[in-house]
């Protein structure tokens, strides 16, 4: 398996690679009008799946016992796939992160 740890600057920078990698496509309603609530429906095989993760925030201090937590910079998204395919359609986007906040059971 392939895991991607992907991030852009923003929820549509993701929705247009996700789209380009055909993992993914704008929702439409009975009369074909693509939906605005949720834009995204995930549209990948049985061989790639998509955890769309969004803002991942980060511990940086405490006030009053309470964890102070800050937004890391982008929009994640992990993918997990056997296609190598996908891994070179999103290949400018995967980053390394050195402990993942989120893994894929093995």
């Amino acid at each position: 398996m392939i895991t991607l740890y992907l991030r852009t600057e923003d929820r549509a920078a993701m929705t247009t690679a996700l789209i380009d990698a055909d993992l993914a496509a704008y929702q439409q309603d009975a009369e074909g009008y693509e939906l605005t609530e949720e834009p995204m429906a995930f549209v990948g095989d049985t061989q790639t799946d998509v955890l769309d993760i969004g803002t991942l925030y980060k511990q940086t201090g405490t006030e009053k016992d309470v964890p102070v937590m800050t937004a890391e910079p982008g929009y994640h998204v992990n993918v997990i796939t056997t296609d190598s395919a996908v891994q070179g359609k999103l290949s400018t986007l995967c980053i390394q992160p050195n402990s993942p906040q989120y893994r894929w059971a093995e």
